[in-house]
């Protein structure tokens, strides 16, 4: 072999030297990419079987047993024993809703129902009959279905809407059990009067029950003006069970309990409540393990396919070497040779 020859395949040899040293870097670059991926899986395994949750703790039958939930926003301020009727509030000691629970909406929303409520009070109304006293005096008297026919009678048929008469057992029967403001609207909505048109019932309006549908609307107003003198906070977030107990965890959240006389409340930490219990969450540890068992063998398995590509490159470059020794020999002795001849 030529002195030219032998440099262009010295060359030629360096060049794929250098690209299985490439290949070999770029193969140790995917493995410790690898490396990193199981790493991440042990990681997230060990926190997947060590995690914990809060739960709501409530004690079950004669008190020997106990039923346990999830602690979430409702368990929090729902009422006992469905959950521990507590406020949760932020560090400003604002109290903390779902965006759903804005105070304006509830607060409208309270005084329209108070309003259809006391509305629908006063639309009440009943037939009275005068019926002559012990004394001679005349005493209005409240018709129902029950003294119907004590106080009104049959004597004058009953027509329907449309002038046919009414039998009077099925009218009996259909109006037994209606007070007297049922017993009122079924008569109107039925279109039903006496044959004859000097007969009547008198109809006035429920006013008996006007002063506790005040006193309810009031306490309902009440209430909505309450809603709005309170500090919120709206954060949907509290509806999202992971990022509650971090927030409660950390501090950034805390509870209101009432106190025994119900006059005011008290700040507590939920590590303080007896019915919130901090336990081991189990219930993933299957599906963890499972998915951390998957992963494992995956990424080994490409590691080793990985490792025996390594060998391989690593095998063409050891041979490489060896043609490259052998061809720098070839050139020295080329060269020497080439000198003599000028000695």
């Amino acid at each position: 072999m030529g002195l030219s020859a032998s440099q262009a395949r010295y060359l030629q040899l360096t060049a794929r030297k250098s690209d299985k040293e490439y290949q070999a870097q770029q193969i140790n670059q995917r493995r410790n990419d690898i490396a990193k991926r199981l790493s991440d899986a042990a990681l997230t395994y060990s926190e997947g079987i060590n995690n914990r949750r809060l739960m709501f703790s409530t004690p079950t039958g004669n008190g020997t047993e106990v039923n346990k939930v999830a602690l979430d926003y409702k368990t929090i301020t729902s009422a006992y024993p469905a959950g521990l009727g507590y406020t949760l509030i932020n560090k400003e000691g604002a109290i903390v809703k779902p965006v759903t629970e804005n105070a304006a909406k509830l607060a409208a929303d309270l005084k329209a129902q108070a309003d259809s409520e006391y509305d629908a009070a006063l639309d009440k109304k009943y037939f009275t009959v005068n019926i002559e006293g012990q004394h001679g005096e005349k005493q209005a008297t409240r018709v129902n279905g029950q003294n119907f026919a004590q106080l009104v009678g049959f004597e004058t048929p009953i027509v329907d809407a449309e002038g046919k008469e009414v039998d009077s057992k099925s009218f009996l029967e259909n109006v037994k059990n209606m007070n007297e403001v049922e017993f009122n609207s079924y008569w109107n909505e039925n279109g039903y009067k006496f044959s004859d048109s000097n007969k009547f019932m008198n109809q006035e309006a429920y006013i008996d029950g006007y002063a506790d549908a005040k006193a309810a609307r009031d306490a309902m107003y009440a209430e909505a003006d309450e809603i709005l003198s309170k500090p919120y906070c709206y954060d949907d977030r509290c509806n999202d069970n992971e990022y509650l107990e971090t927030q409660l965890r950390n501090g950034d959240w805390t509870l209101l309990k009432p106190n025994e006389d119900q006059t005011g409340y008290e700040e507590i930490n939920y590590s303080c409540v007896g019915n919130i219990v901090d336990e081991l969450d189990t219930s993933d540890d299957a599906a963890v393990t499972a998915e951390y068992e998957y992963l494992t063998d995956y990424w080994q398995q490409k590691d080793k396919e990985l490792e025996l590509e390594l060998q391989q490159i690593q095998s063409e470059h050891n041979a490489i070497e060896t043609e490259i020794d052998s061809v720098k020999k070839v050139i020295e002795k080329n060269v020497d040779k080439s000198f003599k001849t000028f000695g």
